[in-house]
Order: structure tokens, then sequence, then C-alpha cells
């Protein structure tokens, strides 16, 4: 029996490692429990992760591409999520937070939301592009847009942020991660790409 319980990490790591060291000699045992389970899930959430992230990467720029046909309008389109992965990763770093199973689903996640407004606003400018006019009938067709995208993105932050409330630190994680996340693509769509789109 343990002291405790093994809610820290590296403790329950070391616990766990120690005892399948011990149960390498004995043929056909396994070791169970939660403990286990645990660290088994985040071992393979690491190696699943980077996978996970090219397939959600690789169908938004398969999508895109159907729907824009134009290299520049992709491009344009997914600065919102590059802004907000780099974003998000720069903040878990300054706070000490680790991805674990739970809060890395917020990654693919990002990967189809935080692409949602650079969409929105490149179909308008490709449409006042097409029709003519200059920048301030440009500014004109995006003014609406960039306030339904605010609206839009201010109602998913705040369910993700709502998860931040709730006693699982795995789940309370997750929500602060997508939160940021979604945050950021908000951010990155509003100066950056919009500027972008007027230049």
């Amino acid at each position: 029996r343990l002291e405790k319980p093994l809610r820290d990490r590296e403790a329950r790591g070391l616990v766990v490692s120690t005892l399948r060291q011990a149960l390498a000699a004995v043929p056909g045992a396994t070791l169970a429990g939660l403990p286990a389970v645990s660290v088994e899930l985040e071992d393979s959430t690491k190696e699943g992760l980077p996978q996970s992230i090219a397939i959600s990467v690789c169908l938004v720029l398969c999508w895109l591409t159907i729907v824009f046909r134009r290299v520049m309008d992709v491009v344009l389109a997914l600065v919102p999520l590059v802004f907000a992965a780099v974003f998000t990763v720069a903040f878990m770093v300054a706070i000490g937070e680790k991805f674990n199973p739970i809060n890395s689903i917020a990654i693919p996640l990002l990967d189809g939301i935080a692409v949602d407004a650079g969409v929105f606003l490149v179909s308008v400018a490709r449409d006042a592009r097409t029709r003519g006019g200059g920048r301030v009938s440009l500014l004109a067709e995006l003014r609406p847009t960039m306030r339904a995208v605010l609206l839009a993105v201010a109602t998913t932050v705040t369910g993700f942020l709502s998860l931040t409330a709730t006693h699982t630190p795995a789940i309370r994680s997750l929500g602060m991660v997508a939160a940021v996340g979604i945050f950021a693509s908000l951010i990155g769509s509003m100066c950056v790409l919009v500027s972008w789109l007027l230049k």
C-alpha cells in the first residue's frame, strides 16, 4: 500500500516504473490500476499527439484549398491558427503548464476552431476584391464580419473558460488551454489578418 494517493505526475511515474521493473521478472504479470493506466495514457498521448496534429492540419489545409483554390488565400486564412498555436505554446511555457492527455485534445480542436475567423474574413475580402473598390470599401465590408467573429469567439472562449471552474485539474487545464488558444486566434484575426487584408 502507498501512504498517499498518487496525484503528482512525477511520483506516479516513479512508482509505476519501479513496480514495472519489479514485475519484469515475473512471466505474464502486468501492472494494473488507475496510476498505471494514467502513465500509459500519458505515454500514448505523447506518441499520438504529433500524429493527430498532423492529420488535423492536413485536413484543414485540404479543406481550405478546396474552398479558396488560391495559395495566398489559404495562407491568409491560416494566420489566426498559426498565431494561436505560437501564442498558446508560449503561454504554456511561461506559466509552466505541461501537456497532459486531456489538455492536448485542445490542439487538434484549435486547428479547426482557430481557422474559422480567417475563413470568414478572407471570404469577405475576396468578394470585395472581385467587386472592386478600395481600402475604405473593404473596411466597410469587413466591419460587420469582424463584429460577428468577435461575438462568436467570445462565446466559444466563455464556454471553454467554464471548464476551468471544475475540480478536476486535467479538465481545468483543457479549458484554459482551449480558451487561451481561441482568444489568441481572435487577436491574430483582428490585429494581424485584418491589417494584411487591408494592405
